[in-house]
């Protein structure tokens, strides 16, 4: 079973292209985004990309446009 996903893997997973998710980094983290694994540089645990994903709110976000899953 895979782990670890790949800066490429996460961006995907968050519907970003790598260089996006190099960008938005900062404000993500701002936001609870996790960490990359201690040692593994630009690897992330799936297990907390997929927590952090599944925990945003569903309501309305800025500009009135809905976030997270429809």
């Amino acid at each position: 079973m895979k782990l670890v996903f790949t800066l490429e893997e996460t961006a995907a997973a968050l519907g970003k292209s790598p260089a996006e998710l190099e960008a938005l980094l900062p404000h993500l983290r701002a936001h609870g985004f996790p960490a990359p694994i201690a040692g593994l540089e630009d690897r992330w645990s799936i297990m907390e990309v997929m927590a952090w994903v599944n925990s945003k709110p569903k309501g309305p976000g800025p500009g009135g446009r809905r976030r997270g899953r429809h």
